[in-house]
């Protein structure tokens, strides 16, 4: 069925999900309209049209699981400890997925996102124990109140389109990014505890706003990263042969990354780091663009990013998002995602149901 079957939790949410769609009739209202399917418990919920997710989630309780038709909602401020589950956000294509059409704002701890399409920012409160997968984010952003910091987030299989800013790497604590492609803003960065990124693509982007700086990154543990930089619009200010800064406050650790110059022009960039003298570098390798990608331009970001010769990782898997802990096109909860309805019975008065379900 193109199910991987995984225990009694897994057989739970299947069975709940196909109570639901049967009791919408053969039209399949919750695939091809905006909906929303809160369980709670044994319970189940089902509400329709564009304010859907409003409605659910104004009678959600925490533990509860929203899970989203395809289409366009607007955005939620999160205040309960949840789970939000959308379809296809990893894609690159908005009219396919489950689409916020605004800013997304975690302030409850043991929040849940899943497969959505964030058109503005995602915020982070002070909060703890999220967990962020397969969502395309225009932004990833973080807001401080009282010194408070968010602790223990991760951002799995993930695409930040513009940039993972400043303050969501300054405010946290046990930040993980992993097996994702992303756009890291640059910046010094006092904050003692380091970010933890593993297994992503990483473009940095000298633009206009940094034309006269060299690249700094978070204070962080880069891990298996294949990392991408270019100053893509004024190509003047790094002549050739010029070394690229990253040093940091803090002693950055670097274990086995892939660094690419991209040129956006017919010019030769020598790939030249500063690290810093508190940086730890191991087995940091330069590999030429041309045989990263086999095209390349970061406002075109591919995701999963499908590197051609990205070389192993430390832990023996590809460096980039295909390795680590892998990436997976799948749903994280079952989702039917082919149906076949012979409308005429056999010979025994029956109708012939064949239903395709995909999940991890």
């Amino acid at each position: 069925m193109g199910l991987a079957w995984q225990g009694d939790k897994i057989m739970k949410k299947f069975f709940a999900c196909m109570v639901a769609l049967m009791v919408m009739s053969t039209t399949f209202v919750y695939a091809d309209q905006h909906s929303a399917m809160l369980e709670q418990g044994d319970s189940i919920a089902l509400f329709y049209g564009a304010d859907a997710l409003q409605q659910a989630y104004a009678v959600a309780d925490s533990g509860a699981v929203i899970t989203l038709s395809k289409g366009k909602f607007a955005g939620l401020t999160i205040e309960k400890s949840l789970t939000l589950v959308g379809y296809y956000g990893f894609s690159n294509d908005p009219s396919r997925a489950t689409v916020i059409s605004g800013d997304l704002v975690v302030s409850a701890n043991k929040t849940s996102i899943n497969g959505v399409y964030v058109t503005e920012h995602l915020r982070l409160y002070n909060v703890s124990d999220c967990t962020i997968r397969h969502s395309w984010l225009i932004s990833l952003n973080a807001v401080a109140t009282g010194g408070m910091i968010h602790t223990n987030t991760i951002v799995d299989q993930c695409v930040v389109s513009t940039h993972v800013s400043i303050p969501v790497c300054a405010w946290s604590k046990d930040f993980v990014i992993k097996n994702s492609t992303i756009r890291m803003d640059q910046a010094e960065i006092n904050n003692p505890n380091p970010i933890y990124l593993v297994n992503n693509v990483i473009y940095l982007i000298n633009n206009n706003g940094y034309a006269s700086k060299d690249y700094t990154l978070p204070y962080g543990i880069f891990t298996n990263n294949i990392f991408v930089y270019t100053n893509d619009y004024d190509y003047s200010v790094n002549a050739d042969g010029r070394i690229e800064t990253l040093s940091q406050k803090y002693a950055n650790t670097y274990l086995n990354n892939a660094w690419a110059r991209c040129r956006v022009s017919d010019r030769n960039y020598n790939n030249n780091r500063n690290y810093g003298t508190l940086a730890s570098v191991i087995d940091d390798v330069t590999i030429p663009q041309d045989s990263i990608f086999a095209e390349f331009h970061y406002q075109s970001l591919q995701f999963p990013a499908y590197p051609i010769n990205p070389g192993l990782g430390s832990d023996g898997t590809p460096r980039g998002p295909l390795g680590g802990t892998g990436f997976t096109d799948r749903p994280s909860i079952p989702r039917i995602t082919g149906r076949d309805i012979d409308l005429n019975p056999d010979a025994g008065g029956k109708l012939n149901v064949k239903i395709t379900v995909s999940a991890e």
